[in-house]
């Protein structure tokens, strides 16, 4: 077995685990705590076991003009996901720290508008090429908008409850236990996240392609 085919038998392997993981943990959010489909900690679970399950297809259809339309689908919803999920994750933690937004449109320009217009700009990026682009090898190339727009927001996302909970376990001591506990479980869930993407994507240099995304988030939410 050559080192290309070793790497596509892991690949798919870490795909599936990912997937079974993040929809076995869904399903222990709804059945067993009986927690609504449309919680947020539910939705942010959705769009992992999505994410997880589309990277392992588009690995396969990346590079192959047979499947153009499934190429481009796997990237629109690898987008849309990982900005509906990460803005999910930051109003959980949100509201896990009782912290709530008095102005409604606020809320709607922070948390609502950059995940519709991801949807809009994927759905017109054929045309655009703002989001992806497909070279002449049937390779998806990452846009201007994706690069300097979506990806940052998403990064700004995951950061803030890293920085809620860094400010509830430092600067306030008199919080409650329960502030305090989800504090540490955000705060080690991040270093679980950034640990593993460092490893994925210095040491291992798994950089052509975002696996290292919902492994990392896999594990770190299985923790969580």
């Amino acid at each position: 077995m050559t080192y290309e085919q070793i790497a596509d038998t892991l690949f798919v392997e870490i795909s599936v685990f990912t997937t079974l993981l993040t929809a076995f943990m869904l399903y222990n959010n709804i059945v067993l705590y009986k927690m609504s489909f449309k919680d947020k900690l539910s939705i942010m679970l959705v769009s992992a076991t999505v994410l997880s399950a589309f990277d392992g297809i588009w690995h396969f259809v990346d590079g192959n003009l047979t499947y153009k339309i499934l190429n481009y689908a796997c990237a629109y919803i690898f987008a849309i996901a990982m900005m509906l999920g990460t803005s999910m994750f930051t109003r959980f933690s949100l509201n896990q720290f009782g912290l709530k937004m008095s102005s409604k449109k606020l809320h709607y320009a922070l948390f609502i508008a950059p995940t519709v217009l991801t949807v809009i700009l994927c759905l017109t990026t054929p045309w655009t090429g703002l989001v992806y682009s497909i070279d002449e090898h049937g390779e998806i190339q990452y846009g201007i908008i994706f690069d300097y727009c979506l990806v940052p927001i998403a990064f700004m996302y995951a950061s803030s409850p890293l920085l809620q909970s860094i400010y509830y376990l430092i600067r306030r001591q008199k919080s409650s236990a329960e502030k305090k506990f989800y504090g540490r479980c955000i705060l080690i869930t991040s270093l679980l996240i950034a640990g593993i993407e460092f490893i994925q994507l210095f040491v291992l240099e798994l950089d052509e392609n975002y696996l290292e995304t919902s492994l990392s988030t896999a594990i770190a939410l299985t923790f969580f």
